[in-house]
């Protein structure tokens, strides 16, 4: 399942928690004139929450509409398996996504959507995105997808077509001058009451957060990650 947009409200509450930020995460079949098709993540995400990481610029409002995603490209500073081929082939057009099931039918295909190319920096939050040819949508672009889907098809198990949508992970960004022990308490509890598995991955994120004054905490719950930024 997912993380309901009332579970994010209750860690917001949290004494020490200053922002909360939810994302979904999938994986899907891009295509486009140059490559051949290919699975590849997508994240869909509230442009509000993450302008940081994303620079919309001029195209804040058509990403927010779902009438653009971004491809996300590491550039020249992020380390790379030597299997990957660095001679990337950008989108000049539109993109489509397709979805299959377990036997390879199709099940969901996107309209022809416009893409815009956006850089993955090394220290750039959330890893994911360094991935070649990531795909990043917005809340709308991602529910008019499952809208389009058979009521009751499941998406990489997380989301279901027709029901209430939810994030599949949420960051949560604490005060750097709060209790780390209260603060923590109050996550373990709140994740005890709502049946979230906690995980502590504080030193594996701060490896990727080597620019920021932040620390992080990474809470996992029915396949749902929720990282605390301290």
């Amino acid at each position: 399942g997912t993380i309901s947009q009332t579970k994010v409200d209750l860690l917001r509450q949290i004494p020490g928690v200053s922002k909360v930020e939810g994302f979904g995460e999938l994986w899907v079949n891009l295509s486009y004139p140059g490559i051949e098709e290919r699975g590849v993540y997508l994240y869909a995400v509230n442009e509000e929450q993450w302008e940081e990481t994303f620079p919309f610029g001029e195209d804040r409002e058509a990403f927010h509409n779902g009438e653009l995603v971004l491809i996300m490209f590491p550039d020249e500073t992020v380390p790379l398996h030597p299997d990957v081929d660095r001679n990337f082939v950008y989108p000049e057009n539109d993109i489509s996504l397709k979805l299959y099931d377990s036997n390879g039918i199709c099940i969901m295909e996107s309209k022809p959507t416009p893409a815009k190319v956006r850089l993955a920096y090394e220290h750039t939050p959330n890893a994911g995105i360094h991935e070649p040819y990531t795909v990043v949508c917005s809340e709308v672009y991602l529910k008019e997808l499952l809208d389009s889907m058979e009521p009751g098809t499941r998406w990489d198990k997380r989301y279901v077509a027709g029901e209430t949508f939810g994030y599949g992970r949420v960051y949560a960004y604490v005060e750097q001058t709060a209790d780390d022990l209260s603060t923590d308490m109050g996550i373990a509890e709140l994740c005890k009451k709502l049946d979230i598995r906690l995980e502590n991955r504080r030193e594996q994120f701060w490896a990727n957060m080597q620019q920021s004054t932040q620390q992080v905490l990474l809470l996992c719950g029915s396949g749902i990650c929720i990282s605390i930024m301290i």
